[in-house]
């Protein structure tokens, strides 16, 4: 039985944990009808770009684990659009402290733990929102961060 509560805050735009399969799907539709949302070639991750946070566009790339019918977790991983491997202003290891900021800020997070496996990884919760943020670098132009409800 799952007993985790749906998170209220959005993960991104109309996305909650908690949420049907189904309108999870139709959501999307909607959102790229809007051109709010469009997919990778491969239709594997939803993706959306924005410059909330960050100063500068990035594009996240994400998709919803699911179970019993319910979104459970969202994984997704974010890069500025700039990246360039000649420019470190946009490389992962700055993009992560705006991330961190991020979680902070909007979720009301607090970090936890850091992760020694990885250069830079770390574990947000926020109990407001009954939720557990996990980040960390995946190479020099990106950074992964997860998104779980977390048990009562």
């Amino acid at each position: 039985m799952d007993t985790r509560k749906p998170v209220r805050q959005e993960i991104f735009p109309g996305i909650v944990i908690g949420m049907q399969e189904a309108e999870f799907y139709e959501h999307c539709r909607e959102m790229n009808a809007a051109g709010i949302y469009t997919n990778t070639s491969n239709n594997s991750a939803v993706v959306y770009r924005n410059d909330s946070y960050f100063g500068s566009p990035v594009t996240w790339k994400f998709f919803p684990e699911f179970q019993n019918g319910l979104v459970t977790g969202v994984r997704a991983t974010v890069g500025y659009d700039a990246y360039a491997p000649w420019n470190n202003r946009y490389f992962a290891d700055s993009l992560i402290r705006s991330v961190s900021e991020m979680i902070v800020s909007k979720y009301n997070a607090r970090r936890v733990e850091s992760k020694p496996l990885l250069p830079v990884r770390a574990e947000y919760i926020s109990t407001e929102e009954l939720l557990k943020i996990t980040t960390g670098l995946v190479g020099e132009a990106e950074v992964f961060v997860e998104f779980h409800a977390l048990e009562e």
